[in-house]
């Protein structure tokens, strides 16, 4: 968006690039340097066109608000090259940000999963302590992962790993 700047109020229309000459650059630093600030982590990129002559204008800090200085005159492929150098950046960093807040609601999600799954777990084990029941887990090759309340003929070590067939014994044979 490209927006002439006639006055301080004008800085808080949204734009993606400031372009300024040294003059403008000189009135507004302060409000620039603050809407920066206030834009942050999001870059906001800042160019100063001024003949070399009137860089000794870039006083009070203004580096601080400037991320590119084209001295004129200039050709017109690299001015638009520069131009377009810091729109990309601009472009990333909104990408970025928006990536960044996805990132943020997955692991609030992520965290609020967990703490059902906790409270899940708790739930499963008070229900355990007081079921007179054996509960246990077996793998796809049919051995035990995990048991609950084994019994008086095993212990839970001897258990763990085997199959049942493993277990009772062949009287068959």
């Amino acid at each position: 968006a490209i927006t002439t700047v006639e006055s301080f109020e004008s800085l808080n229309e949204p734009f993606d690039l400031g372009v300024f000459d040294g003059h403008a650059l000189d009135r507004l630093w302060r409000q620039l340097h603050l809407r920066k600030e206030t834009t942050l982590p999001l870059f906001l990129p800042i160019l100063l066109v001024t003949p070399r002559q009137d860089i000794s204008m870039i006083t009070r800090q203004l580096w601080r608000v400037i991320d590119e200085i084209i001295f004129t005159p200039i050709e017109k492929p690299e001015l638009i090259a520069r131009i377009e150098v810091l729109l990309r950046a601009r472009r990333l960093s909104l990408e970025l940000a928006g990536k960044s807040i996805q990132l943020q609601q997955e692991v609030a999600d992520h965290q609020e999963a967990e703490q059902a799954l906790r409270e899940s777990e708790e739930r499963f084990r008070v229900v355990l302590k007081n079921a007179p029941i054996v509960v246990a887990h077996i793998d796809p090759d049919l051995r035990y992962t995990w048991i609950h309340n084994a019994g008086e003929l095993f212990s839970t070590p001897d258990i763990i790993g085997r199959r049942d067939n493993e277990l009772v014994a062949d009287d068959s044979m």
